[in-house]
């Protein structure tokens, strides 16, 4: 089959007018040819899938480059809201406190030192429970209990006021006026 290849092209040289000896020569040169021509074409596709893994690649990095700017936004605006609210909670004269929910205090203002003559270091090393006087202990047990069913019925957000007495520094108990709300999400 080869060497029928070789004579037909043998004779289509001669009419031609090309020499038989440059048969073998114009063979391997078209051969050679035809395999670039596949490399070529190979490498194109491979170019072509590379840029669309490029394209496809810069895509991403500038969604997720959007996604971490807006992330950044909303830390920052999230920082300033906290320096906004501790500034307001730390220079009011109300007490402003956090509890978590098993009702340990993990935030209190610093006004707590002018209403109970505590400061804040004081107030959150103690148990707020046993500065509560005797005689209105009832009333901050069926607070909590109001509290944790609400919690346990799935409301997420709830608010409660009670009146009571807390003790002083000093000994002595003053009444205070209790606005809690709770929101069982954080």
């Amino acid at each position: 089959s080869t060497q029928s290849r070789s004579s037909a092209a043998s004779d289509v040289y001669k009419r031609q007018g090309l020499p038989a000896h440059w048969t073998g020569w114009i063979e391997e040169v078209a051969n050679l040819i035809l395999f670039s021509s596949a490399i070529f074409g190979s490498i194109s596709y491979l170019m072509i899938n590379l840029e669309r893994s490029l394209t496809n690649a810069n895509e991403l990095v500038c969604q997720l480059e959007s996604e971490i700017k807006e992330k950044e936004n909303a830390i920052a605006v999230s920082t300033k809201n906290e320096a906004s609210y501790k500034l307001l909670a730390d220079n009011m004269t109300d007490v402003v406190f956090i509890l978590n929910l098993d009702f340990q205090v993990t935030y209190i203002s610093p006004s707590v030192l002018q209403q109970r003559g505590f400061t804040t270091a004081e107030s959150l090393e103690m148990n707020t429970f046993e500065t509560i006087s005797p005689a209105t202990i009832p009333l901050v047990n069926k607070l909590i209990e109001n509290v944790l069913s609400d919690i346990s019925a799935g409301k997420t957000e709830s608010t409660y006021e009670l009146e009571y007495e807390l003790q002083h520094k000093q000994g002595h108990y003053i009444w205070v006026c209790l606005l809690y709300t709770s929101d069982a999400a954080d």
